[in-house]
């Protein structure tokens, strides 16, 4: 499985059940890693890249068979072991959070094979981590 997932500094993912932040140049950047796999969504991150990108998105409320999925109102932990890439995209700043990437990938044994930061949308910077393991 590969795992796309968007964090801000501190690892957190939403707040209050809500997403942290959005932006258009992730959108893009998360669409440019699908190729030809269908990206698992749930129905709460749907509205992100639908309907623009309905044809590479598969709404679904379960991850357990997915070979790409976007985590942001699922919880990754029941999955650590099945994802062989992760991709976290990092906002530049900040944010309220009560809900948390629950590990630190290079403690899980993964690898960091590629950073890199463009500017968004809406932040001055966006880092991409791509790790593998």
């Amino acid at each position: 499985m590969v795992a796309i997932i968007c964090v801000d500094p501190n690892n957190g993912m939403m707040f209050n059940r809500r997403r942290q932040s959005r932006d258009r140049a992730v959108l893009d950047a998360i669409m440019e890693q699908v190729r030809a796999l269908p990206l698992a969504v749930s129905e709460y991150s749907a509205r992100l890249f639908l309907p623009e990108y309905a044809d590479k998105v598969d709404v679904c409320s379960d991850f357990t068979d997915r070979p790409l999925c976007f985590f942001e109102d699922f919880d990754p932990a029941p999955f650590k072991d099945r994802i062989c890439a992760l991709v976290l995209f990092r906002w530049d700043k900040v944010y309220p959070a009560d809900t948390y990437l629950p590990f630190e990938p290079l403690e899980e044994g993964f690898m960091l094979d590629e950073i890199s930061q463009f500017v968004g949308t809406s932040h001055e910077k966006i880092t991409m981590e791509v790790y593998s393991r």
